[in-house]
């Protein structure tokens, strides 16, 4: 992060960043499910997701990394409040609680594969595999 001019102080805000857009997601995501439905609500954290960790992939500065890292962690707050609706929805009785379980073990596949990109690739190059 020496590159785009960052001291620790930031580096822990940076981090900090994804759970603040978290927040705000989670608290946005209902209301847009509700009024746009499950499919096109889904449709907006995908595009938010791609936005933000190409922000975080291209970034110049530490604004748009900030910008970046704020907007993936909307998408994700969307993400885990409209999943969880729409699998809810679309999953018989019998078999809900298993399905909306694989979401939380899928996550930590997920975050697991994310940090193993970073062992092997710069957080640049990790950050635009994620984004794909």
């Amino acid at each position: 992060m020496l590159e785009l001019g960052m001291d620790e102080g930031l580096h822990s805000w940076l981090v900090g960043s994804v759970s603040i857009g978290g927040l705000m997601g989670c608290l946005l995501a209902g209301k847009l499910a509700d009024i746009v439905g499950r499919k096109r609500a889904s449709l907006v954290y995908f595009s938010i997701n791609i936005i933000g960790w190409s922000l975080v992939t291209f970034s110049l500065n530490s604004r748009m990394i900030f910008c970046g890292r704020t907007l993936h962690g909307l998408g994700e707050g969307m993400a885990v409040v409209i999943t969880i609706i729409y699998l809810g929805e679309l999953t018989q009785e019998r078999h809900r609680g298993g399905a909306i379980a694989s979401l939380t073990v899928a996550a930590c596949f997920g975050i697991a594969l994310a940090y193993l990109l970073g062992v092997f690739f710069t957080w640049r190059v990790s950050a635009g595999m994620v984004a794909l």
